[in-house]
């Protein structure tokens, strides 16, 4: 293990109470695997090891923190901390679960310090955000109280239908701004796609395959299904782009059909992914998906869909307070800041469609996230901590 290389100026120097790195590398070494429909958590599925490791930290800082249960077994972890004006609240939020670690490259959950960087599984999603989130508020409080109340929100299931934000807003969350961790580049995201996801399934008759004609090839009915989705894809890729995000998309990801060689298959099962802008409604994209599949001249057996995730996209204004506000923040520590935006869906735009006005931000980079060598520039959780920390000083601007 290489020595850790020396932090900005800014950063360890000002980190008096929780060292983010150290703290990150210990989340690191507690597996979080998010266990998507499964009900048994044993290691390395479920968040309950890591949010019993952050509640026991966020105590020995003397926060007061609680627990929501999102689901059975799996619980969000609140801390509240009151600001010197109590008048608004700005929330923090960063999610605790992970992807698997299928192919990863050494042991996943070795937090190895190498050449500046911190490599495991979570380093960068979400883990780093959860360490900057918490340092900067230990920070913070250590010598006084932040300029307003701030909720720290440490979530569980974000890699999988959203389970602990949508938990928050269920429960009456409110909140005058947000700041949801994600590996950004240290870049202000104010707009993400949203996601509609479904399964689509075809209805065969069994049969030998030695007499094919004797059933009904459920497969061969998926294949005209996908042609007309093919079309329908292409035809998205020419509308209207967003000045940001591009244009929606579709996808289809999996297929699974037939139980033996020797067997027409009586059922085949594909799972798509369909991206969707700010200007578009979840509920429209799912009904066009139905329309042009079910409309199609050449489609004469029926077509089951079953919806998945309907997930909302986001969009806020660059003169929103929270963007302003975490801007100034970015200046003041590095000396400027980029406002940008992201094809991927996030914890946001839960929070937005409740009517909190949010915005995305943490190190790393996005590209790493989910590889078989996941990692986190030091750097970066450094000036991510000393932003936070600048913004809780200074408060939700105007």
């Amino acid at each position: 293990m290489s020595s850790p290389p020396r932090p900005c100026a800014y950063s360890r120097a000002r980190c008096r109470i929780i060292d983010p790195i150290g703290l990150l590398r210990d989340l690191i070494a507690i597996p979080s695997i998010n266990p998507r429909d499964e009900l048994s958590f044993a290691r390395p599925f479920g968040e309950t090891a890591v949010i019993d490791h952050l509640e026991d930290v966020l105590a020995r800082s003397r926060f007061d923190v609680e627990r929501q249960t999102a689901c059975p077994g799996r619980d969000n972890l609140l801390a509240r901390v009151d600001g010197v004006d109590p008048s608004r609240v700005l929330l923090l939020e960063s999610h605790v679960d992970t992807v698997g670690v299928e192919g990863y490259r050494g042991d996943p959950f070795d937090p190895v310090l190498r050449d500046g960087r911190v490599y495991g599984r979570g380093s960068c999603d979400d883990k780093a955000q959860v360490a900057a989130m918490v340092a900067a508020l230990a920070d913070v409080t250590s010598s006084g109280r932040p300029q307003h109340t701030v909720l720290l929100v440490l979530a569980v299931g974000e890699e999988y239908n959203f389970t602990g934000a949508r938990a928050l807003v269920e429960s009456g969350l409110g909140a005058d701004g947000a700041v949801v961790g994600e590996p950004t580049e240290l870049q202000v995201i104010t707009a993400h796609k949203g996601a509609v996801r479904m399964r689509c399934i075809t209805e065969g008759v069994a049969a030998h395959s030695s007499e094919p004609s004797a059933g009904v090839n459920a497969i061969y009915r998926m294949a005209r299904v996908l042609a007309v989705l093919e079309r329908h894809a292409g035809a998205l890729v020419g509308r209207q782009p967003h000045a940001r995000l591009g244009t929606p998309t579709l996808s289809v990801g999996t297929i699974a059909g037939g139980r033996d060689t020797n067997i027409v298959p009586d059922r085949c099962v594909i799972s798509l992914d369909r991206r969707v802008l700010p200007s578009e409604d979840s509920g429209t994209v799912i009904a066009e998906i139905q329309r042009a599949v079910l409309d199609d001249p050449g489609l004469d057996f029926p077509v089951e869909f079953v919806v998945d995730l309907a997930d909302h996209p986001m969009e806020t204004p660059e003169g929103a307070t929270i963007t302003r506000s975490l801007c100034a923040a970015c200046e003041a520590v590095r000396g400027h800041s980029q406002v940008s935006a992201v094809r991927y869906g996030t914890d946001a735009s839960k929070f937005a469609a409740a009517g909190i006005p949010s915005v995305v931000f943490g190190a790393g980079s996005i590209r790493q996230a989910h590889t078989v060598d996941e990692y986190v520039e030091v750097e970066q959780v450094w000036q991510a901590t000393a932003v936070l920390r600048r913004l809780l000083e200074q408060g939700l601007l105007g």
